[in-house]
């Protein structure tokens, strides 16, 4: 069964974003896509909280915390120069 899963996750978790993101630039600003990328180490834990009933440190929530905070004020101040 868990041959599978392993090549599934392969695509779905490293191949397709990798691509998306390759192509991303093409359409947002290279800013943008990084925003992405912080996005990603906040929903990652997220999901493993919900899913895997796996709960978070302290400190992962701070970061996140701190990290969800300096993009809204990066979008607010993006917004500010439109």
């Amino acid at each position: 069964n868990d041959l599978f899963y392993i090549p599934l996750m392969c695509v779905m978790c490293v191949a397709i974003p990798f691509v998306l993101v390759t192509i991303a630039p093409r359409f947002i600003s290279a800013a943008e896509v990084n925003l992405f990328f912080l996005l990603e180490t906040i929903i990652g834990p997220i999901w493993v909280w919900l899913i895997i009933k796996e709960q978070p440190s302290v400190e992962t929530i701070y970061g996140g915390i701190l990290i969800i905070i300096l993009l809204l004020l990066l979008l607010k101040k993006l917004s500010l120069y439109q």
